[in-house]
């Protein structure tokens, strides 16, 4: 017979003590995201790529330093702020797989743009482009597989 703990009544349970409950404005965000399929890597030029932790930690430093920070590094703090799962999820959805724990400068604040200013005229500038270069690569794919076919076949002469 398994021994009875009696805790204290001001120590939470532990179902409650393990819960990951997303704040109520995390739960309201409505993320401008790219259509499925088309991802923003086109729009990583810059170095380094970091962890978030990393930048999340090097604004902090800043802070510290009473360094002033520009209206995009604060845009960029608030993405990196997100809960991580949410903050993942949506650099991971715009950016490709290979960029879900990692970032730039310009990516995070891209990101931070779906999260807070959907309507930001920058943001429908990086997604068109998107848009446009993933439809150039489906239509080469299918071009490259018509032509192979053709090949297979003996069409030519």
């Amino acid at each position: 017979m398994a021994a009875q703990v009696n805790l204290p009544k001001d120590i939470l349970s532990m179902t409650n003590l393990f819960e990951n409950r997303l704040p109520k404005e995390v739960l309201e965000m409505k993320p401008i995201l790219p259509k499925a399929g088309v991802t923003c890597e086109h729009y990583i030029k810059d170095f380094p790529v970091k962890s978030f932790y990393w930048w999340a930690g090097e604004f902090r430093e800043l802070e510290k330093c009473d360094y002033k920070l520009s209206t995009l590094d604060k845009q960029r703090i608030k993405f990196l702020n997100l809960p991580e799962e949410v903050r993942q999820a949506i650099h991971e959805r715009i950016f490709g797989t290979s960029f879900k724990y990692i970032g730039t400068k310009s990516s995070i604040y891209l990101a931070s743009l779906a999260c807070f200013k959907g309507d930001s005229m920058h943001l429908s500038s990086v997604y068109s482009q998107a848009a446009y270069n993933y439809e150039s690569e489906e239509n080469y794919k299918h071009r490259h597989k018509a032509f192979m076919n053709n090949i297979a076949k003996g069409y030519f002469r």
